[in-house]
């Protein structure tokens, strides 16, 4: 009798060590894997904020390239729609055109943001008027914790004169 208890304590030790190896092996494989993931999602997230941005810099290129005869000649509805055209981007939140004396058009995902972009509050985030800021700058892009926002100058004719800028927002 006393010699099956011995065999038995060692065995017993020896089921205690494997599981705890297989227990270590376990939990390095879980670091691992949680470290993967957040090192991906981090990445994922990075990624996805440098397209939004590449996105909004082009959108906001074609904006400034289709509208220059248009802000010259003042036609607001088809200024609104070409900003309305944005509305399809699930990302787009905001966007005004605007000249030197005033807003030729702005749209946005509704009334309250609509009121809420104008040139004040493009003025509190350059810490200028937005047409003051393009008269001297190429374009301007600021990214907030939640938004993307970029600002581009409109040229007409071969001597690039200055008639207007569009504003985008972006989530």
């Amino acid at each position: 009798m006393g010699m099956r208890m011995k065999m038995a304590l060692p065995i017993a030790k020896l089921r205690s060590l494997s599981t705890r190896i297989v227990l270590v092996a376990v939990l390095v494989v879980g670091v691992a894997l949680t470290a993967a993931s957040i090192a991906a999602s981090l990445y994922n997230a990075d990624r996805t904020r440098q397209d939004l941005s590449q996105k909004a810099g082009a959108l906001a290129v074609m904006i400034a390239n289709a509208a220059p005869t248009l802000v010259v000649g003042q036609d607001t509805t088809t200024l609104g729609n070409l900003l309305a055209s944005l509305q399809r981007d699930p990302d787009f939140r905001a966007g005004i055109i605007g000249d030197d004396f005033s807003v030729l058009a702005a749209v946005a995902e509704d009334a309250e943001a609509r009121s809420a972009f104008n040139p004040q509050y493009l003025q509190s985030l350059i810490g200028e008027d937005p047409w003051t800021y393009v008269e001297q700058n190429e374009s301007f892009s600021y990214e907030g914790e939640r938004f993307l926002l970029r600002i581009q100058p409109i040229y007409i004719g071969a001597n690039q004169r200055l008639v207007g800028y569009v504003g985008l927002e972006f989530d």
